[in-house]
C-alpha cells in the first residue's frame, strides 16, 4: 500500500455517503462503502450513510443506527409503487438540506433516483458531489444505456450531468460514461478499493481448515460470490467436470449462497463431483479461505468491478476470470492470471487446463504479481487519497 503524505487528508472533516440501498449489506457496493468510510475515519474524516429502509435481513428497521464510527441514516417511507419513492426522495432532500453544514461534500453510490435529486439539491447548495457508477445496471438498464431515451432516464441524465465527478470504476464504464455524453473533464477512472493488510495476516485456523475439507496436497481454486445466474457458476462446474472429472489432487470451493444453490448442489451430484467441488457456504473471514487457494475464478455474465477480484488478487491469488468490465482491466493474461469470454465453457475448460499444467511455483509467482500489482493499484490509501483530492476540488480543477 502506498504511503500518503497525511496532508492528502487534511481539508475535509465530513462526507455524506448517499446509497440507494439497504446498508450495511453484503452487495458490493454497499461493501464499498463500508471499506471506504472506515478508512475515511482512520484519517479523521467522519462519514455518514443515508438511504433507504429496506425489507431484507441483513438491514435494521432503525432509523438512526451505526456500524462502529459509521453514522448511519435510515428513510422510512411507504412501500407504495411510485408514491413511496416520491416520499423517499422528499425525505433525502429534506435530510440533506437540514444537515447541509455538517458534510463538506457527497460521494453518491448506485447512479439512480436518489443520485439525480441528490445532485439537483448540491448543486443548488453548491456542495460537491462525486456519483460513483458501480455496474451493469446501470449499463443494461439505466443511464448509461443510450438506447434508452425514455422520459425518466432523460431526466436522470440531466440531473446527473450537474455533478462534479463522475468515479468510473472500470474502463468500460468510462466509454459507457464519453458515449452518454457525460463530461469528459468530469470523469475520474478510480478502482474500487481493498484492504490488502487484512490478506495478509490470516489466522491459525488454516491449517485446521485444511484439516476439515481434507485439502493437504491438493491444486485448490476458489469461487466467491453469490449463487445466481449473471456469476455463471454453473458454467465454472460444467468447465471443472470436463477438465479435472472425479480426480482427487483437485478441488473447488464455492463460498457463498443464493436463490441458484439447490439447482447447483444438484448439478455437483449429478455430475458425482462431491468430493472435488466443495459448497462452503457464506463465511465473513473469507481470507481464511483464499489462504486455502492456489488460484481464483470468476467466470461472470457481467460485472462492474468485481471486489472479489480485489480480494483474490490482494490473497496472491492469479485468477481465472471473464472478459467483463472490471476484470478485463485487472487480470493481465498470462501474467496474473487467464482471461475467457463470458460463458464460453471450452475457453474455460481450457483456462482451467493451462493451470493445471503449470508448474506450482509459477502459479505462486503469478500470484504475487497479482498482489503487488493491486497494492498500487486498489490499495485503500491510494483510492482514498485520490477521493479526497476530488471532495476538496470542482470540477476542471487538477485532481
Amino acid at each position: 500500500m502506498s504511503n500518503t503524505s497525511e496532508s492528502s487528508y487534511t481539508g475535509v472533516n465530513s462526507i455524506l455517503h448517499v446509497l440507494e440501498s439497504g446498508f450495511p449489506a453484503v452487495g458490493g457496493a454497499e461493501k464499498q462503502v463500508a471499506t471506504l468510510s472506515h478508512y475515511l475515519n482512520t484519517k479523521g474524516i467522519a462519514c455518514t450513510v443515508v438511504g433507504p429502509m429496506v425489507d431484507m435481513d441483513f438491514s435494521s428497521d432503525k432509523e438512526f443506527d451505526s456500524l462502529g464510527e459509521i453514522k448511519i441514516r435510515r428513510i422510512k417511507y411507504p412501500k407504495i409503487p411510485l408514491l413511496g419513492s416520491v416520499f423517499l426522495l422528499l425525505k433525502l432532500i429534506f435530510y440533506i438540506v437540514l444537515n447541509r453544514k455538517k458534510y463538506d461534500a457527497i460521494h453518491i453510490h448506485i447512479a439512480n433516483n436518489m443520485a439525480a435529486i441528490t445532485c439537483l439539491v448540491a448543486a443548488f447548495l453548491n456542495k460537491t458531489t462525486v456519483v460513483k457508477f458501480t455496474g451493469w445496471q446501470e449499463i443494461e438498464n439505466g443511464v448509461l444505456n443510450r438506447n434508452i431515451q425514455s422520459v425518466r432516464i432523460r431526466f436522470l441524465r440531466w440531473c446527473l450531468y450537474k455533478a462534479n465527478f463522475y468515479h468510473a470504476i472500470s474502463s468500460t464504464i468510462e466509454e459507457k460514461l464519453n458515449d452518454n455524453h457525460f463530461a469528459k473533464d468530469k470523469i475520474v477512472r478510480l478502482p474500487n478499493a481493498v484492504d490488502t493488510e487484512r490478506f495478509v495476516h490470516v489466522s491459525a485456523s488454516v491449517e485446521q481448515l485444511k484439516d476439515q475439507y481434507n485439502l493437504h496436497n491438493k491444486l485448490i481454486g476458489v469461487y466467491v460470490g453469490r449463487f445466481e445466474k449473471v456469476k455463471a457458476v454453473d458454467s465454472l462446474i460444467d468447465a471443472w467436470k470436463q477438465h479435472f472429472g472425479n480426480r482427487e489432487d483437485v478441488c473447488l470451493l464455492l463460498l457463498g449462497n443464493g436463490v441458484l444453490e439447490n439447482e447447483l448442489r444438484a448439478l455437483v451430484k449429478k455430475y458425482g463431483l462431491e468430493k472435488s467441488i466443495l459448497f462452503i457456504g457464506f463465511k465473513k473471514d473469507v481470507e481464511n479461505y483464499l489462504a486455502l487457494a492456489d488460484f481464483g475464478v470468476l467466470p461472470s455474465e457481467h460485472e462492474g468491478l468485481s471486489n472479489t477480484l480485489l480480494e483474490y488478487f490482494s490473497a496472491s491469488l492469479p485468477v481465472i476470470g471473464s472478459r467483463v468490465s472490471g476484470t478485463e482491466d485487472i487480470v493481465t493474461h498470462q501474467k496474473t492470471g487467464w482471461l475467457f469470454e463470458p460463458r464460453n465453457i471450452p475457453e474455460l475448460v481450457d483456462r482451467l487446463k493451462q493451470v493445471d499444467e503449470l508448474e506450482r511455483e509459477k502459479l505462486h509467482q503469478m500470484g504475487d504479481d497479482a498482489l503487488a500489482w493491486i497494492n498500487q493499484y486498489a490499495g485503500l490509501d491510494s483510492v482514498c487519497s485520490r477521493l479526497v483530492k476530488l471532495y476538496k476540488n470542482k470540477a476542471g480543477e487538477t485532481v
